[in-house]
């Protein structure tokens, strides 16, 4: 057998291997090397830079915002939690954490058109190694019903082309802890929750000064906690109750 006649058998063979597609193989048997190529770019650019795998890439599940003390029995102790550095929090910018439902709205020419809620995974999904919690869509039924109010009454105009996470709170939302007149949403990245100065990052100062604190965006009555925003993207938040 020539060397010209094994080498056009090792490329079928890889053809079959990795380009199992007949159309595929039919192109590398004519040696049309030009299209065969063309092709598999073509491939490549839709894998990256289509809007639908960008998005699946990102989006396999939502972030949880680590809490800055390591937890034991549901309250903290005195230990900065495996991971955070507490460096980046002087630089940081320190909100008020709103206590609300989580959600997420799809955006497409100023309409929502896809609205979900957050979903944290139950104690069997956990012991099976499930940690971070994910996004499912809300529904138009009555478990549902204030969260599509709540879309309703916010104002979705500055919000560009794209998925864009917030807070949904209000009358009928969670016991509405922030005595809210009406169900609305706040977006995190549009600076809609307020800002709060000088906050402590040590834990007994935290301990003493998160009580003590009143919200600045309900009526009459504290705050859940603060989130921080770091320089680098980070976010570390830290709760009332957590102590």
């Amino acid at each position: 057998m020539s060397l010209r006649m094994k080498g056009e058998n090792k490329i079928m063979t890889c053809a079959e291997t990795y380009f199992g597609h007949p159309l595929l193989i039919y192109l590398f048997n004519c040696q049309s090397w030009v299209i065969v190529l063309g092709i598999i770019a073509v491939f490549i650019l839709l894998y990256f830079l289509t809007p639908s795998s960008k998005e699946f890439k990102e989006n396999k599940y939502m972030k949880k915002i680590r809490t800055l003390f390591e937890r034991i029995d549901r309250k903290i102790i005195d230990k900065v939690a495996e991971g955070v550095d507490l460096e980046l929090l002087k630089n940081a910018k320190a909100t008020e954490k709103l206590d609300g439902m989580n959600v997420r709205c799809t955006i497409r020419n100023g309409t929502c058109v896809r609205l979900e809620k957050r979903r944290n995974p139950d104690k069997i999904q956990k012991y099976k190694g499930i940690i971070e919690p994910w996004y499912v869509d809300t529904a138009i039924s009555s478990e549902d019903k204030w969260l599509n109010d709540a879309l309703a009454n916010t104002d979705l105009s500055q919000l560009s082309d794209g998925e864009w996470s917030g807070e949904a709170l209000g009358t009928n939302i969670q016991g509405n802890p922030l005595n809210l007149p009406t169900n609305r949403i706040v977006f995190f990245t549009l600076g809609q929750a307020p800002v709060f100065e000088n906050v402590p990052t040590t834990f007994e100062e935290l301990k003493t000064w998160l009580p003590q604190q009143k919200s600045k965006y309900g009526n009459g009555c504290g705050i859940e906690g603060i989130v921080w925003h770091c320089e680098n993207g980070e976010m570390y938040k830290i709760k009332c109750k957590d102590f």
